[in-house]
Parts: C-alpha cells; structure tokens; sequence
C-alpha cells in the first residue's frame, strides 16, 4: 500500500471510530468505560472483514444495520438497570437511596449530563409554585413582583452552576459511597467513581 493509501486507510479508521463511538452512546458511560474499546475493536474487526470480502475500502462510518443494534442493545441494557418508577420518583423527588443492584444506575445517573439540570428545574419549579401558593393566599407583601422571583431564581441559577462541582461530589457520597452497600467504594482517577465493591 503506498504512503497515500495508508493515510487514506488510517483517515477511513478514525473517522469509523468517531462514528461508532457517537452511536455507542446508547449504552450507559460506566459501560462504555469498561467495554467501550473492547467493543469498538469488533466493530473494526467486522468493518475490515467486510470490506476484504467486497473488495472495497475501509468505511468511514458505522453501517446502518450495526449502528440500529447498538441503540436497541444499549437502550435495552439502559432499561434492564433502570429502577421501578417508584424508587426513581423517590429517588428524583425526595433523593432517597435507591437500593444496591441499582447503584451502578445511580453513579451513571450523577456522572451524565443532565444531572444537574434535573436538579436545578425541580429546584425552580419548587419556587415558584411556593411563590405562586403564597401569591394567592395573600401572605406575600405588595409589591412582591414576577421580575423579582426571576431574579431570585436567575441568581440561584447561577450559583448552582458555579458549584455544580460540590452538587456532583455530595451526591455520589450521600448516595454511593455512604451507601451501606459500598463502603468501600472511592473516587477512581479522574474524578470517575470506582464500583461499589458488591454492585454486581
């Protein structure tokens, strides 16, 4: 293969790695941690395979088929780990424990994305249906505007994200590492949490 080739080839391979590692999401990160690159390399190995029986090159992203069995598979392992809907409203509304067999959920829970938002519009909508109960039972002083609860809350807003760092880490102690389940259980390198010792 000529040097021209082999860049192209080496082009085609990341760019399928970037492709499949987008449609990998769909499994939950502490999965994706553990096997990610153990099943990205299948993945190679079966795009290479293919394109030796085809003649053709490399491809440069993950094919259709394989791409719609990676979501069904990690929506599918996502619903098996997900907790009944009573301990996940408990859980969301009131931050109870969940029970052991769902720490792993928990972890991947407060690692995502989304955590502190979630956090944040509950803590929102508490307010101002607070305000808006006080509003209309009259206990509230004249003058007591809308623009001053959306500065009220803006201002909240903000700190929360300023200390969306302390949120992240009094979560996964109150809920994973102060779990009787997981005494043991630390922070891992990077800020990534280790598994509770019996979760599996």
């Amino acid at each position: 293969m000529s040097a021209g080739g082999a860049r192209d080839d080496e082009a085609r391979r990341r760019a399928f790695a970037r492709s499949a590692r987008r449609w990998m999401h769909a499994y939950p990160r502490r999965w994706r941690d553990v096997r990610g690159d153990e099943l990205l390399g299948v993945l190679e190995d079966v795009a290479a395979e293919g394109a030796a029986a085809g003649g053709g090159r490399f491809p440069r992203r993950l094919p259709a088929r394989e791409a719609a069995a990676l979501v069904r598979a990690g929506w599918a392992l996502r619903w098996r780990e997900r907790p009944p809907w009573y301990l996940w409203l408990a859980y969301r509304a009131l931050d109870r424990r969940l029970p052991e067999r769902y720490l792993w959920w928990v972890v991947d829970d407060i690692r995502g994305p989304l955590y502190l938002w979630r956090r944040l519009s509950l803590a929102v909508a508490s307010g101002a249906l607070t305000y808006a109960a006080l509003s209309v039972a009259g206990v509230l002083v004249r003058g007591f505007s809308w623009g001053t609860v959306a500065a009220m809350l803006a201002g909240f807003l903000v700190m929360s994200v300023l200390t969306r760092g302390y949120h992240r880490r009094t979560a996964m102690q109150r809920h994973v590492y102060d779990h009787p389940a997981a005494a043991g259980a630390r922070p891992g390198a990077g800020g990534r949490a280790d598994p509770p010792p019996s979760s599996r």
